[in-house]
Formats: structure tokens, sequence, C-alpha cells
């Protein structure tokens, strides 16, 4: 086939295909039957312990044993859509059991995160980074609302008692990487140190993700950007 023809039937095909276009980010999780595409689990998961049906409008996620988070089963991630943004969670956290952490987290090498611990009947918000845990405060209501604010390369936390009205600090801001095949990525999780039992289950009635403003830029797998 001739050179020229063969440009010209390229540069045609170029002109006929569609926008690219920003995949799911948000789930209100209102659709029992599937997950939604944006998701991905971190393992293969574990069925028995994760759900859409057992309260239809929530994700149930139950805690099973591991020995940290990096080895917890049922994390639930995504791939960041774009480069500066705010993520949101709401959850109840009502049905953990002691031994029990959960939250939200940005998932790596190096994760940060920020959740709820529960010892000896009571909850707590705790903010993790590679130096540990910091509690934060004292968690007495049934849901609370977690945060991450993504921008320059390094996530900030926050958190909600009043139901999103106002959101309080948590932690320095974290720099994140290219982690393993996968990129840091928005996860959801809870797992407990109890060995050998499932225990204890949190509800996630939602997640919503925007965009900050101004901020046009999308991410490409390997943290190109294209703008």
């Amino acid at each position: 086939m001739p050179i020229l023809y063969l440009r010209a039937i390229l540069a045609a095909a170029a002109t006929a295909w569609d926008p690219i276009e920003t995949p799911q980010t948000s789930d209100e999780f209102s659709d029992a039957s599937a997950l939604g595409q944006q998701w991905e689990w971190n393992h293969n998961p574990d069925d028995d312990n994760w759900s859409l049906k057992a309260r239809p409008g929530f994700l149930r996620l139950k805690a099973a044993y591991a020995p940290n988070l990096l080895h917890a089963r049922n994390t639930l991630t995504q791939q960041m859509q774009y480069r500066d943004f705010d993520l949101t969670t709401r959850m109840d956290v009502s049905g953990m059991k002691d031994g029990q952490r959960a939250g939200l987290v940005m998932f790596g090498v190096h994760p940060s995160s920020i959740g709820v611990v529960q010892a000896d009947g009571e909850r707590s918000l705790v903010f993790t980074d590679s130096a540990g845990d910091v509690k934060i405060a004292p968690l007495r209501d049934k849901t609370v609302q977690l945060r991450m604010h993504v921008e320059d390369g390094s996530v900030r936390y926050s958190y909600s008692l009043d139901d999103g009205r106002t959101f309080q600090p948590a932690g320095p801001a974290n720099p994140f990487a290219f982690s393993w095949w996968k990129a840091s990525r928005p996860g959801l999780f809870t797992f407990t140190s109890q060995s050998g039992r499932v225990s204890g289950r949190i509800d996630v009635d939602w997640v919503r993700c925007h965009p900050l403003d101004g901020s046009a830029t999308h991410l490409l797998p390997g943290g190109d950007d294209r703008r």
C-alpha cells in the first residue's frame, strides 16, 4: 500500500475517534448488581467478606485478619483520574469490633491513611503514615466522613463529625509516588488484628470525588500528564 494512501487512512481514522472520557470516580453504591468499573481490589478479594446487597445502597466490607494494611485482602482502590482533587467518603462504623481498623487510604509502597480504630469497646480517629499512628479524637457517633485532598503530588487528610458541614485537618501532608505496577491510588479498607476470624464490618454510604477548581489535568497510567 502506498505510504501516502496509508497516511490518509490513518488521518481519517484519527478524526473519527471518540474523545477520551474520564472514567467514573464517585459512587453512591446504588447498583446492587455489581461494583462500578472504576474499582479494583488490591488482592484477589474474599467474596464472603463484601456485599452490595446486605444493606442496599451501601458497600459492606467485613474485616478479615491481616498483619497490616499492605496484606489486607479486601482493600478496594481506584486509579486517580485527576492530578488535583478531593475524595470524600461517608462510613457507618457502628458494626466495628475490637481489633478492627477501617478508613480511607492513599495506597502504595508507603501508604498513609485516616481511619477508625476500635479497642476496648471504644473507637478513635487515627492518622497513620510511615511514622506510625497518631490518635486524633474519640469517635462516639456511628457515622463519620473522611476526606483526602490531593494536590501537587501530596495528600492531606481531614474528617467531619457533623455530617460534612465542617472538616478538621488530620496529620501533615504526605508525598506519594508511583508504587509497584498500579501506582499510588485512593482506597477503602478494613481489617482486624484478631487472628483467625472475621471480626466486625463497616458500611460505606458513598464515595465522592471532585477535581479541584482549575485542575483540568488528567492522569495517564504511569503518572504522565495530559492537558
